[in-house]
């Protein structure tokens, strides 16, 4: 007669007779031998007993993950004998041949049964098998770390019939009353990075007499390891009453968890180094944008559910001049910067004043930051902590031996605007620290929708320029230029207009406000020059008495940092057929400082070329004079808000008169613009101004009318 024993992970011990023939064996409930295991076939083995021999064999069915038997995979048909063991997945089956029990079983009872049904599972060689299959399905998804470390834990002390076990990481180890023995040898384990077993306890000294000596039997303790670091500990007891201690083959049962262990921990801390650098900036370790924004949509759901939320706002801070940083003192200086600034911003939004109010500091990229704060009643009082906050930057930070100073621009808006997205909140932040940059920057500035408003219209001059230039929209007006000597026209200057079929005539300081953040002010500017050229070859064909008629135009700042300006000049003047001597190149003050040394070479060049250059809006500008006597001008322009105070303001007559002389003692030619009335003619004409322009001889008009204005040939 036969019975067995089954060992189930789940269901614990149960013993089933069999009866003669086929006894099934797997997965479904049809089966005689029902397995409850997902590692177990559906119809996985057979017991054959022959009542007749007494004879008992197994047979696989071709099963999935096979069917041992004393650690060894059976090809075909099996003897079995008295307490072989055979394992269909994690179940362990003991077969028993009763009259053979009873002849040498010392005891009887579950409890004897039970015991020898462990002792033999840890007998199994393949028993590694058996134990690294669970423990794979618990670490495969940990949506918990210390869960998923209990359930192996909890395997292993069964596995290994300890009375207890248990996995910590290692920040959460503590040596606590309760664990004064296991507490000192998991230390000396942790300094060893070495696993042990220890039974020996009345050779290990404790002071006063530990009380979990006198009833633990047995420890082992496993470190887990990951590149030679402890990051946990296995920690398992057998108490007296167990009797067995454990053995080299539990240790390196559990030496095999331990490696699976430190896997899962490895791959944890991958998905969260993953999910953390997801939401956070790599630099400055502060959270990002996405982070940002969630919490941002928050406080805004709230005010959405109920108008009485707190309040929020948002600042946007953006580091002025910091590309002139990493230009001069290189990008470690700038990263640098950017770690000793965002500290500094930390430092101050928590230690001042309004710390209660302080929620969350993101870095956007670059050198832009965003600061939300929310639960202040007043808005004047984030209007106060940009002061703070712009006032705190007066000290410079010291980072490789340079003294670095800088300064910000800030946008700030608030709760009270309605917002229902986030993306609006940024937008108008975003807006308004630009207005604060376009203001002179190292200051700050609250949104109005105003400030949209020019934004959007500036959007669509833009728009509206780039389909300008392919849809012969622009065109130039000129206003002639007068010499005060003769009375007569001996030049006029192109003035650029664009006809915008949606919004009408529009004028330079309009165009190139838009064009000037577009990149279309290169494109727009030589498009000028190369029509002014066009039309002054006309004029010259049309009215031969006039050989000296020349046309004067902008030459712009950006143009002249081109460094194909010149070839595009002489492609332009070769194209028109006009001398370059009747073509007027006039650049501002601040373009001639700017960049002066690459200026000067490249002014030097086109005067070469016999192109006259004249210094535009002269007065306006600073420091000019230094530069003056060093470019090769040949005419000063002065700004009409000069003239318009002739005869009134003699504090400015003495500014006109001085400008003149200095031009006359540098050699060069005097062109006023803006003459109106013919009190601001004489008094130009008496102080020996050379020429002048405005609405007192005509005002820019298209250049048909003009044929009607040579023909006249009128003298002033």
């Amino acid at each position: 007669m036969w019975k067995i024993s089954v060992q189930s992970p789940n269901e614990g011990f149960r013993e089933i007779p069999l009866k003669p023939g086929i006894n099934p064996i797997g997965r479904i409930p049809t089966n005689y031998i029902n397995i409850l295991d997902v590692s177990a076939s559906r119809q996985h083995a057979e017991l054959r007993f022959d009542e007749s021999s007494n004879e008992l064999k197994i047979k696989d069915l071709n099963s999935t993950n096979g069917t041992f038997v004393n650690g060894k995979r059976i090809e075909d048909a099996f003897i079995l004998e008295h307490e072989d063991q055979v394992r269909i997945g994690s179940h362990l089956i003991t077969v028993i041949h009763i009259i053979t029990q009873s002849l040498t079983q010392k005891k009887t009872g579950p409890l004897a049964e039970k015991k020898i049904s462990k002792e033999l599972l840890i007998e199994s060689v393949d028993h590694y098998a058996v134990l690294l299959h669970e423990i794979g399905k618990q670490l495969n998804y940990i949506p918990d770390m210390q869960s998923a470390l209990d359930d192996v834990a909890a395997l292993i002390m069964r596995m290994i019939g300890a009375d207890k076990c248990s996995i910590l990481p290692i920040e959460d180890f503590n040596q606590d009353e309760e664990n004064i023995l296991t507490g000192s040898l998991t230390h000396k384990v942790m300094d060893a990075k070495s696993a042990t077993i220890i039974s020996d306890l009345d050779s290990i000294p404790i002071g006063n007499g530990d009380p979990s000596k006198a009833t633990i039997k047995s420890i082992l303790i496993v470190p887990v390891l990951i590149e030679d670091e402890v990051v946990a500990i296995i920690n398992a007891t057998r108490k007296k009453i167990t009797a067995v201690p454990f053995n080299d083959r539990d240790l390196r049962l559990v030496i095999a968890v331990a490696h699976q262990v430190a896997l899962a921990i490895q791959r944890k801390r991958i998905e969260a180094e993953l999910v953390h650098n997801a939401s956070h900036d790599p630099l400055t370790g502060l959270p990002n944008r996405n982070m940002f924004v969630e919490h941002l949509n928050t406080l805004i759901d709230q005010q959405k559910n109920n108008s009485s939320s707190p309040s929020y706002s948002v600042l946007f801070i953006d580091i002025d001049n910091f590309k002139l940083v990493n230009d001069s003192l290189g990008h470690v200086v700038g990263d640098k910067l950017l770690l000793a600034i965002s500290a500094h911003f930390q430092e101050l939004f928590i230690t001042s004043e309004f710390r209660a109010f302080f929620r969350i500091m993101a870095r956007f990229g670059g050198d832009e930051f965003a600061v939300l704060f929310s639960g202040h009643s007043d808005f004047d009082h984030i209007s106060v902590l940009a002061d703070l906050l712009l006032e705190s930057l007066a000290t410079p930070f010291h980072i490789e031996n340079h003294d670095v100073f800088a300064t910000a621009s800030i946008g700030i808006t608030h709760s009270s605007m309605s917002y229902i997205l986030p993306d609006h909140v940024l937008r108008d932040a975003d807006i308004a620290m630009y207005q604060a940059k376009e203001s002179g920057k190292a200051r700050y500035k609250v949104y109005d929708d105003e400030m949209r408003r020019k934004l959007v219209n500036k959007m669509r001059m833009a728009s509206g320029l780039r389909k300008a230039l392919t849809h012969d929209e622009l065109l130039l007006h000129f206003q002639p230029i007068i010499s005060m000597s003769s009375g007569s026209i001996v030049g006029f200057e192109g003035l650029l207009r664009w006809n915008s079929p949606e919004i009408g005539l529009v004028y330079p300081e309009q165009i190139f406000n838009s064009s000037d953040t577009t990149g279309l002010l290169n494109a727009i500017d030589f498009w000028a020059m190369e029509h002014a050229c066009k039309q002054l070859s006309k004029w010259h064909k049309q009215f031969p008495n006039f050989p000296d008629l020349f046309v004067s135009v902008n030459l712009s700042s950006k143009q002249i940092r081109n460094p194909n300006l010149m070839d595009h000049i002489q492609n332009i003047v070769s194209t028109s057929k006009i001398n370059p001597d009747h073509l007027w190149l006039e650049i501002t003050e601040s373009a001639s400082i700017k960049n002066s040394e690459a200026t000067l070479d490249m002014l030097t060049s086109l005067r070469s070329q016999n192109i006259h250059l004249s210094l535009d809006d002269f007065g306006t500008g600073f420091s000019s004079l230094s530069y003056l006597p060093r470019f090769p001008i040949d005419s000063l322009k002065i700004d009409q808000s000069f003239i318009h105070g002739i005869g009134d303001n003699k504090e400015e007559n003495k500014i006109l008169e001085t400008i003149m002389h200095l031009a006359s003692t540098l050699g060069l030619a005097v062109v006023a613009e803006g003459v109106e009335t013919a009190e601001q003619f004489e008094f130009l004409k008496e102080r020996g101004c050379q020429m002048a322009q405005g609405y007192f001889f005509a005002e820019p008009i298209p250049a048909e009318q003009i044929n009607s204005l040579l023909i006249d040939n009128p003298i002033w």
